[in-house]
């Protein structure tokens, strides 16, 4: 999939970042809309001197895994899809950083639920390769009762 519309762009890297964006976004937007985690754990959810909660700990260790291996997937793809020289002057090495941190940062800022939580959890122990990783992660989105998709602008 993101081979193919990368291959229609005549910027394919930028396609392709866009398209690591809008995956992350979808996925991350999955987790129950753009609601940001309350800065101030409630007392009784299990805050710990740090002042996070269990819950928000584990979130933030799977969106700090979710990261670059979202970033490592697109540039994978962009390897075997451009040429060195695209490569080289979209340079897809140098700002694979960058777009793992603003990856994580959303994912951070996403509230979700506790079973999202765990499909991310289990996804990204679980799959070592791109395609079943993004396939498994279909299953954080919402579907529950209480769970609501992301609004749409």
């Amino acid at each position: 999939m993101v081979q193919r519309l990368v291959d229609r762009s005549p910027g394919g890297v930028v396609v392709l970042f866009f398209l690591v964006f809008a995956l992350a976004t979808a996925a991350q937007g999955a987790c129950g809309g753009g609601t940001p985690v309350p800065a101030q754990p409630d007392p009784e959810l299990g805050a710990t001197a740090s002042g996070k909660t269990e819950f928000q700990r584990r979130q933030e260790a799977a969106c700090d895994a979710f990261g670059p291996r979202l970033t490592q997937c697109a540039y994978e793809d962009a390897k075997r899809t451009m040429t060195p020289a695209e490569l080289a002057k979209e340079e897809v090495e140098a700002k694979r950083p960058e777009h793992t941190k603003l990856i994580v940062d959303k994912c951070r800022k996403q509230q979700m639920s506790s079973r999202q939580l765990r499909v991310y959890e289990v996804c990204m122990r679980e799959e070592s390769e791109c395609a079943p990783l993004i396939n498994c992660l279909e299953y954080a989105k919402p579907t529950h009762a209480g769970e609501t998709a992301p609004s749409r602008p």
